[in-house]
């Protein structure tokens, strides 16, 4: 269920999977960056919104699709507790695991994409997982903003950018940190134009971010404690209520959709500390279904007159009707024999007044202490009503196929002593090595590796509880009192990067293992993703073909087949000009692609954006590759590598020449064609001027390179 962002009361059923994709895959939406928040995640469903394809689809992770990751460099934090084989996921997809207090959570759910055209933010109930996506019964707020759209999105995605700037740039490193921070920057271009606010506007909602644990030694530990009030979903919510209210209007009235209650048979429940903060409050309505049921009493309604709706436990015939519909636009049919289970995700907090006035929450908070008084990260956002509140509330639901009729009758006095807790609200302690803060991997000048563990709080003796290994089957690793790790030798760590993507903790008295993903270090990420993949450069134009060579099946911008063009045997006493023809056919058709994806930089809404991420995401990437072949060739460098470096510079010439003529609609300023250019033809004109190679033909060929200007 999808909660509408443009009036309060509208509603709309959708598989947030669809809407996802619908927007990844839209004519010319090239995906540019990515970041989830979830407690836990589906890597198939991940990759698959990273690549644009069906998220049920199988997937193979070809070298192209690790490469098109790659230079996408998402970005995903997820609860610790949640740890799970990540060895084969692919490098460059950066995962944080983010460790909480004790008895907390990272709770919060978002989903942030930047394409060429527009900034799209979906908050809400849903993790990223196949039943958050496509099965649960999850509330979602979708914001879209282009230079042509409502400033109220705008303004709500210019405060996400804040909160990601002052709740997660302090906690990242290295390669995550590299990518948090280009998707902050990219925000703040885009929404520069944006001025004002609007005081009754849209306001993310965020508990339990205050006072977290930092990364340095000897900091406050994960003791249970009580969160202070700047901390607190609660007083933030009260604080917004005045805001838009002021100190004398009273809500009277407490409507909450939670899946999970408090479990502790203790006398302060949710509704106690709502209570407490908003004493006028008379009534509370809760809509929860059969699981929720089992563990909902007279007690958790904190002696406000209870008003309970039920979603029933068997799917209803009219919602039966909807989900197959939607199934035939799917092509996918359903049996009539299929029992069609649907589990209520969603969060929902409703506070009104007597006159109707109020405002209402979506997001991640179950209605429960943990949720609302800061020991879980939780994220949602608040509106203002401008309609009806009751009316609002019946829309709800009916959106969530819930009864209208009060079955509070039906509660017993007190819970009962054992039942069914949220997973992702009760988390405790266990055995994840939570004292190494985080992990990267760092190179040493004789071409060598080593991992560094950096630890949050002092570790001595705590390491020798584990033993850790690179990946399932790989080997055993050590480390000093500092962290650091053994050296690897060049060669070793590049094999293993394809399987290993995180290390493995094995617990030695349980048995449990850990996977703990490692970050680059600043050094390493400064190489290019294509020699840490082992992508050649003849990798590179096999890659990079023509669009009627490519697959169609595939987005042009994300999983184009990988084996398009057989390798080709070159004699190596052969002439070279005449044993380049081989490559001729490669370069032509990588050009045309290039000049393809030109047109796209014109039509982009952002071509000054666009044409940076060609230049130095797909050009200069071959340069280095090809500069980095021929230092190893020798003083006179190897004849096929020189001819590929001058039907690069051939390439790159002519393809300024084209962008210094393109006619850009949405261009604020003339594009710095040059700028970005001129960094790359200078080096490949410094190497290939260079060159003293005893062959005539080749000499000829190279002078003839260098006096082009550029080609059509």
């Amino acid at each position: 269920t999808i909660w509408g962002n443009r009036v309060a009361t509208s509603i709309e059923r959708q598989s947030l999977g669809d809407v996802l994709i619908r927007i990844a895959r839209q004519d010319g939406e090239q995906l540019r960056h990515l970041l989830a928040l979830t407690y836990e995640f589906d890597p198939e469903q991940a990759l698959n919104l990273m690549l644009s394809r069906e998220l049920y689809a199988p997937l193979e992770l070809t070298l192209r699709r690790r490469l098109a990751i790659a230079r996408l460099h998402p970005f995903i934090v997820y609860d610790a507790a949640k740890t799970r084989d990540v060895s084969s996921l692919p490098h460059f997809l950066e995962l944080h695991p983010w460790k909480s207090r004790a008895f907390g959570c990272h709770h919060s759910k978002a989903c942030c994409l930047v394409t060429d055209q527009a900034v799209h933010l979906f908050l809400g109930s849903f993790n990223l997982t196949a039943s958050g996506l496509f099965h649960n019964r999850e509330v979602m707020e979708y914001f879209r903003w282009a230079e042509d759209g409502r400033p109220e999105d705008g303004r709500l995605i210019r405060e996400w950018a804040e909160f990601l700037r002052r709740c997660y740039s302090p906690r990242t490193h290295g390669s995550e940190r590299s990518s948090l921070s280009a998707l902050i920057d990219c925000l703040d271009a885009r929404l520069s134009s944006l001025d004002g606010d609007d005081e009754y506007a849209p306001r993310l909602l965020i508990s339990g971010y205050g006072g977290l644990k930092t990364s340095a030694p000897g900091a406050e530990d994960d003791a249970p404690r009580a969160a202070a009030p700047a901390e607190r979903g609660l007083d933030n919510l009260r604080r917004l209520w005045i805001r838009w209210f002021g100190e004398s209007a009273r809500p009277s009235r407490l409507c909450a959709v939670s899946p999970f209650f408090d479990v502790s048979a203790h006398p302060r429940y949710a509704a106690s500390v709502f209570r407490q903060a908003f004493p006028s409050l008379r009534s509370l309505d809760i809509c929860t279904d059969a699981r929720g049921l089992t563990g909902l009493s007279l007690a958790h309604f904190g002696g406000l007159a209870p008003g309970l709706r039920l979603i029933p436990a068997e799917t209803s015939k009219a919602e039966r009707a909807d989900i197959e519909r939607r199934a035939v636009e799917h092509g996918v049919s359903v049996p009539e024999s299929a029992t069609l289970e649907r589990k209520l995700h969603a969060k929902i907090l409703l506070l009104a007044d007597d006159e109707g006035h109020g405002l209402c929450y979506a997001g991640s908070a179950n209605f429960t202490l943990n949720a609302w008084l800061g020991n879980n990260q939780e994220l949602g956002v608040c509106r203002r009503l401008n309609e009806d509140a009751d009316a609002l509330w019946k829309n709800i639901l009916k959106g969530l196929y819930a009864s209208s009729k009060n079955a509070a009758d039906r509660l017993p006095d007190e819970p009962p002593a054992r039942v069914e807790s949220d997973p992702e609200d009760d988390a405790a302690p266990d055995m994840f090595p939570d004292f190494i803060d985080f992990i990267t991997l760092e190179t040493m000048p004789d071409g060598g590796a080593f991992f560094r563990l950096h630890f949050a709080e002092p570790a001595a003796g705590r390491l020798e509880h584990y033993a850790v290994r690179w990946g399932e089957g790989g080997p055993a690793l050590r480390f000093d009192a500092s962290g650091a790790g053994e050296s690897m030798q060049d060669g070793l760590w590049q094999r293993r990067l394809a399987s290993g993507r995180a290390l493995e903790f094995q617990h030695l008295a349980s048995g449990r293992v850990f996977f703990f993903p490692f970050l680059y270090a600043d050094a390493v990420l400064r190489s290019d993703a294509e020699s840490l993949l082992g992508i050649s450069s003849l990798d590179w134009l096999l890659m990079h073909q023509s669009a009627e060579e490519r697959d169609a099946a595939e987005p042009c911008f994300a999983a184009e087949a990988e084996t398009l063009v057989a390798p080709v045997e070159i004699e190596r006493d052969a002439n070279p000009v005449i044993a380049m023809q081989h490559y001729l056919r490669l370069f032509g058709g990588a050009e045309r692609l290039l000049r393809d994806r030109m047109d796209v930089v014109a039509r982009s809404r952002h071509p000054d954006e666009s044409l940076k991420f060609l230049i130095l995401g797909e050009l200069s990437a071959f340069a280095r590759l090809l500069l980095r072949e021929y230092a190893r060739s020798g003083r006179n460098g190897d004849e096929a590598c020189l001819f590929k470096l001058g039907e690069l510079r051939a390439s790159a010439a002519a393809l300024r020449e084209a962008a210094r003529r393109l006619h850009c609609p949405h261009a604020r300023a003339p594009l710095a064609v040059d700028a970005l250019f001129h960094p790359l033809l200078g080096e490949l004109d410094a190497v290939l001027s260079a060159v003293e190679h005893p062959s005539p033909l080749l000499r000829d060929y190279l002078d003839f390179i260098l006096r082009e200007p550029g080609h059509d």
